[in-house]
């Protein structure tokens, strides 16, 4: 999305840069990427994840980051969550009005494509 996004300006190259192995068909795709966690295991291998993860207190807690061509977008069911107004505007009301749900939102819409659910969600 970023590397879109730059592109769009006519005076900028981009250079994309990934790392991991690139499945150009749904044949060629292991079913860990091509079913996520609706895979079998229901897990990410090694070779599609970078390993990394977090602490706190006396517990660790993997943290799936991919390793493969569309980084962490191919393990993560191919879904993304948008985050709630709310907690935007709370941002703002913080002092980062930058990040109000009134200056986010639209880039959010401008990320996607949902033609059965047209209202609120980018269709244009």
């Amino acid at each position: 999305v970023l590397a879109a996004r730059l592109s769009e300006d006519p005076y900028r190259s981009i250079l994309l840069i990934e790392a991991g192995l690139d499945y150009p068909t749904l044949e060629t795709m292991p079913d860990e990427v091509r079913l996520g966690y609706s895979s079998p295991s229901g897990m990410v291998a090694r070779s599609h994840d970078w390993g990394y993860t977090a602490k706190a207190g006396n517990r660790t807690e993997n943290i799936i980051r991919g390793k493969l061509v569309g980084g962490s977008s191919a393990v993560n069911a191919q879904i993304y969550l948008w985050g709630l107004p709310y907690d935007f505007d709370r941002w703002a009301d913080l002092g980062n009005t930058e990040w109000s749900w009134a200056e986010t939102g639209p880039w959010f819409r401008k990320v996607e494509t949902d033609m059965n659910f047209v209202n609120g969600h980018g269709s244009d």
